[in-house]
């Protein structure tokens, strides 16, 4: 499913990942919204990231006057009742050029304005401990599909 709303795509693909497995599932989707782009990509970084990956994206983008960007990212977690969304933010800026490693996506050219954070990788692990542990079956049970 492709949208620009955020929630639906992940409810769609929580859904979806319930009913070819069965069991209760988690579904990861994190956006991009860049400010000077309008809010693009949002929902659809993915898409976005995979056609720029990191030098093209500092090229177009890390030069900018405004190079604001949130990312967020929302678990989706499906229990067979009922979908849960879980959701957090955090405010960054676009690098001039990649730095670091390369193997998180777009970690390489997100700059963190959160001191905590330190980098977007981190933070995934932040919204990771929102989620509520009593409603989450033993990790055997459970499988993380993105």
């Amino acid at each position: 499913m492709q949208s620009l709303r955020f929630h639906e795509i992940v409810k769609d693909k929580t859904q979806k990942a319930f009913s070819e497995i069965g069991r209760p599932v988690f579904v990861e989707l994190t956006g991009l919204y860049i400010n000077s782009l309008n809010k693009f990509p949002g929902g659809l970084a993915e898409l976005f990231w995979k056609k720029l990956e990191a030098d093209k994206f500092t090229e177009l983008l890390g030069g900018f006057e405004d190079t604001s960007l949130t990312a967020t990212t929302v678990i989706g977690y499906c229990d067979g009742k009922r979908i849960y969304l879980f959701e957090d933010s955090v405010d960054g800026n676009i690098s001039l050029l990649p730095k670091g490693d390369r193997t998180y996506d777009w970690d390489c050219v997100f700059i963190s304005c959160s001191t905590v954070v330190g980098s977007f990788f981190l933070f995934f692990f932040k919204i990771s401990n929102k989620i509520n542990r009593s409603m989450v079956p033993d990790a055997q049970t459970c499988r993380h599909t993105t």
